[in-house]
Order: structure tokens, then sequence, then C-alpha cells
């Protein structure tokens, strides 16, 4: 039986209990499954985690800030986070070592107007229609129905010049921030 010594634990195991992985040149990691699993977990017997490994999870107010623009003319807050295919933005942060993901406006709406329960399918609008706005300023909350989509829909097909202006501009800076 093959065996191997484990940098973590500091002890000899069969190879059967290292994963494997091409890298190195025996074919096993350096450590053993259990101090693997125990290192990503970051709990190995009070000890803190390799570099790399896992880090305590920011404040997510400090995170949605860093990703936030105020500099708008508009009076837009950009946000200059993750933006997904459908133009809206995304925020992913972590509470209580669980991952949670988050429309920026909503985050926004919610961080301030703490005490405002928001309805299950009720929906945080932008009077500004644009998609990447988190000033709460701009943000609404609507009441669940129909109508809401017909009204987010028509702010941004309504042929207004200067809701057509905003929609110009929205475009022009998700082309600069693409590069």
């Amino acid at each position: 039986m093959e065996t191997k010594y484990c940098r973590r634990c500091e002890q000899t195991l069969p190879t059967s209990e290292f994963y494997r992985h091409s890298d190195y040149g025996d074919g096993y990691r350096a450590t053993c499954k259990k101090c693997t699993i125990r290192t990503t977990l970051g709990d190995f017997e009070g000890r803190l985690p390799r570099q790399g490994g896992v880090r305590e999870p920011r404040d997510p107010e400090q995170r949605f800030w860093e990703k936030v623009n105020k500099k708008g003319g508009d009076g837009c807050w950009w946000w200059d986070g993750t933006v997904r295919s459908d133009g809206y933005g995304s925020f992913g942060y972590t509470v209580d070592r669980k991952l949670t993901n988050a429309l920026p406006h909503r985050f926004s709406f919610n961080l301030h107007n703490p005490s405002v329960e928001i309805p299950k399918g009720s929906r945080i609008l932008q009077t500004c229609t644009n998609k990447l706005c988190v000033n709460p300023a701009h943000l609404i909350l609507s009441e669940p129905g129909p109508e809401v989509e017909t009204c987010a829909r028509g702010l941004r097909k309504s042929g207004d010049p200067e809701i057509t202006s905003l929609l110009k501009r929205l475009k022009e800076h998700r082309q600069t921030r693409r590069g």
C-alpha cells in the first residue's frame, strides 16, 4: 500500500486518503482529504487558512458602495458591478456564511428604507428608467399587479425625448464600462 505524508496534520496516510491532482509530481495533493476540507472551511484546529483559502466575508454594505458611482450628472447613481443580460445589475453578498444575490436597486432601497416591508410580488421601480440606477431618490415601491409591468415598459417605450436621451446615455455608459 502506497503512503504519503500530509503537510497539515503531519501524518503518513494511505494515498487513498488524498485527492488526486495532476499538478503535483506524485499525482496527489499535498494535504489529505480531511485537512483539505478543514482548510477550505477555515476551521483547521483554530489555525487560519493559508493565503488563498477562505476569508471572512466583508460587510455587504461596504462592498455595495464600492460598486456605486455617484458622479452621474443626471442624478443617477450608476451601478458599476456585475450586469445581467437583461440590463439590470446583480449583487452577491454573504450573510451568515450563505451567499445571497440581489438586484442592486432593491438592495439600495432596503438599505435606505429599513423599516419598509416589501410585499411579495412588489417591485422597486426606477423613476429615471435607468436599469443601473441605485439612487434611493429615484426608487419607488410599486404594488403587485400587471399594471406595474405596463408602467415600467411604457416609460421605456414612451418616445419621450428626455427618456430616449437617458436610454442613449445608459447605452453609452455600458459600452465605456466594457472598454
